[in-house]
């Protein structure tokens, strides 16, 4: 597999990118950059190329993870139509160690925490299908029994889940607060997938409004994009 011969790396996380469709090209070089990733048209060292299969030649020794037709099916490839989370995962697994196994949406929203005797208002700084980052003003033990409530779109309001991490911060302006990470309960896997598909169409939109129409609608259809994906790309963007 890939992701087991590739050594992770902690430095500038430089990928060279080669793509021979302009409306893919520009926008994977949106959502590296989303990922903060640094795209870029040469080699690097000890870097990783990702490239479309037929473009470019790799220099020997090369790192490569290849964009490849449907019929293909060797080592180091990910196929057409692309599954964003999948190509999210294999860059984690590359560039960082631990890698993050879920996709995630990095924000700024008003929720509320809801706990077995109190409720307060928090921040939530990332989201993914699997669990969250907090910015929380109380501090909660690990395992703690948590309900997460926020208003996005039409996703469910409550999320329940559990405390993993809960580390102390200092803001700007040396007031306290405690940077909380949550693990949603996996038992309702309809869920999940409402959350996913939220994070996947809110690229999709970042993406869209940094392109033009013709280089979005071009890249769409080179991703597999589920029915829920869909919907809320129909409502955001009427596409």
């Amino acid at each position: 597999m890939l992701e087991e011969s590739l050594s992770p790396r902690k430095d500038e996380k430089r990928v060279w990118l080669e793509v021979g469709r302009p409306g893919l090209k520009a926008f994977l070089e949106v959502m590296l950059r989303e990922w903060r990733y640094l795209p870029g048209s040469e080699a690097v060292d000890d870097g990783l190329l990702l490239a479309e299969e037929g473009v470019i030649d790799p220099p020997p020794h090369q790192q490569t993870l290849w964009l490849s037709p449907p019929t293909s099916a060797s080592r180091g490839q990910l196929q057409f139509p692309i599954d964003i989370t999948e190509l999210y995962a294999l860059l984690e697994r590359r560039y960082h160690n631990p890698p993050r196994c879920h996709l995630r949406l990095s924000l700024e929203t008003d929720c509320e925490l809801i706990t077995a005797d109190d409720r307060q208002p928090a921040t939530l700084a990332s989201l993914s299908d699997r669990g969250c980052r907090l910015k929380s003003p109380v501090e909660l033990a690990r395992d703690t029994g948590v309900e997460l409530c926020l208003d996005l779109d039409n996703l469910p309001t409550c999320l329940p889940g559990k405390v993993i991490y809960c580390v102390p911060r200092y803001q700007a302006d040396h007031q306290p607060y405690y940077d909380l990470g949550l693990l949603f309960y996996a038992s309702d896997r309809k869920l999940c997938d409402e959350l996913l598909d939220y994070i996947v169409a809110s690229y999709f939109t970042t993406a869209k409004r940094q392109l033009s129409a013709n280089e979005f609608n071009a890249a769409l259809g080179c991703f597999a994009v589920s029915d829920g994906v869909r919907n809320y790309l129909a409502d955001r963007l009427a596409v």
